[in-house]
């Protein structure tokens, strides 16, 4: 049986490691879209990384019990992202994910192995404990920035309201 192009590349990222290697190389390529607002290449190429990871999963078998600790790890993550604690929620969200990765795949094919767990769930830790929390401190000072400069900007000039009251 002969298949086309399209499903001979289909065919060859359907497996779970490879999934997970396209997931974590999309993840950080949209986190740097974030922060670096504009730069549209890295956002869609991340985009398109990160969609071709999950159709890839979509086609295995997975487990309820992976697919919950994978979302609740990823969940956590994000939340360090949003409230930076001394890698609090980074440090159980990394443990949480990496059971989670080990446990996504159900029945009896070839898993996850433990060193794709190990390097996804580094770098999504390591991208939501350092550049999330930066990327959020550095908006919300260019906010503090802009209300600061809105406020002198509808300040009267000195000599406008010294003519008016004389």
């Amino acid at each position: 049986m002969f298949y086309s192009a399209h499903q001979q590349f289909l065919t060859a990222i359907a497996d779970p490691n490879r999934a997970l290697v396209l997931i974590a190389s999309g993840v950080p390529l949209i986190c740097l879209e974030f922060v670096r607002p504009g730069s549209v290449i890295p956002g869609v190429c991340g985009a398109v990384l990160l969609i071709l990871g999950l159709h890839s999963l979509a086609l295995l078998p997975l487990s309820a019990a992976g697919i919950v600790l994978t979302g609740g790890g990823l969940c956590l993550l994000a939340l360090e992202g949003k409230f930076p604690k001394r890698l609090i929620c980074a440090g159980t969200g990394a443990v949480v994910l990496f059971t989670g990765l080990l446990n996504l795949l159900a029945g009896g094919g070839p898993g996850v192995s433990a060193g794709s767990a190990l390097v996804v769930t580094l770098v999504l830790a390591l991208v939501s404990g350092f550049l999330l929390p930066v990327a959020y401190l550095a908006r919300q000072k260019k906010r503090a920035v802009d209300a600061v400069e809105a406020v002198n900007d509808k300040q009267p000039q000195s000599g406008y309201a010294m003519a008016g009251i004389q």
